[in-house]
């Protein structure tokens, strides 16, 4: 008899163990599957919008891997190469024109100190002419170096809205339910309701 009453005992014992273990096993709607052996779980590990962002802040790009939209890499690198290319172009022109500039009012106006600056032979005010395209060229490094940071942080805003909008479905398939239905009263007043038709709509 105790013999039995301890067999019992354990197999409601085991019994509950395994409705916990059970329990635990459930499925998140989540981006990418992980499997746990030791529980026998799967969780689908949630897509990270923050996480998007931090990549693309790390290296442009990246973000936009993780949200799997991998069409608009070219468009990121194409605007960071070409704000790159500017800014290193004008910064170059500007050093020239500034250091042409510099010479050429400390040698009292010498010619031969500005002859490898081609766009002010034409002149006659040299002086004024140096400054001008010093000027100008400073201009467009500085906004080159807007438009690089424009393009790096759009890189980083498109990643995060990207990561909020990857479980979002917006495809253009959509369903229309129609169904009868009884409407009954709020208040009790002895009337049996109305009967009635109930449309849905649902957006996969």
């Amino acid at each position: 008899m105790a013999l039995f009453f301890f067999v019992s005992l354990w197999y409601g014992k085991s019994q509950d163990m395994a409705k916990a273990d059970s329990s635990k096993t459930r499925i998140i709607k989540m981006d990418s599957v992980k499997f746990v052996a030791d529980t026998g779980t799967i969780v689908r590990l949630k897509h990270s919008p923050s996480k998007a962002a931090l990549l693309s802040a790390v290296l442009p790009g990246l973000g936009q891997i993780y949200n799997k939209k991998y069409w608009k890499l070219p468009i990121v690198y194409a605007g960071i190469g070409i704000s790159g290319y500017y800014f290193i172009r004008n910064q170059r022109w500007y050093k020239d024109y500034l250091q042409g500039y510099i010479d050429y009012t400390n040698s009292g106006g010498d010619v031969s100190t500005i002859q490898n600056l081609d766009k002010i032979k034409n002149y006659t005010n040299k002086e004024a002419a140096l400054k001008f395209y010093m000027n100008l060229y400073r201009r467009w490094r500085d906004w080159s170096v807007f438009f690089l940071a424009g393009t790096y942080f759009l890189n980083i805003i498109d990643a995060t809205v990207d990561g909020y909008l990857f479980d979002y479905d917006i495809s253009d398939n959509l369903s229309m339910k129609v169904e009868p239905v009884m409407f009954r009263p709020v208040v009790n007043t002895g009337t049996g309701g109305a009967l009635g038709l109930k449309l849905s709509f649902n957006l996969h």
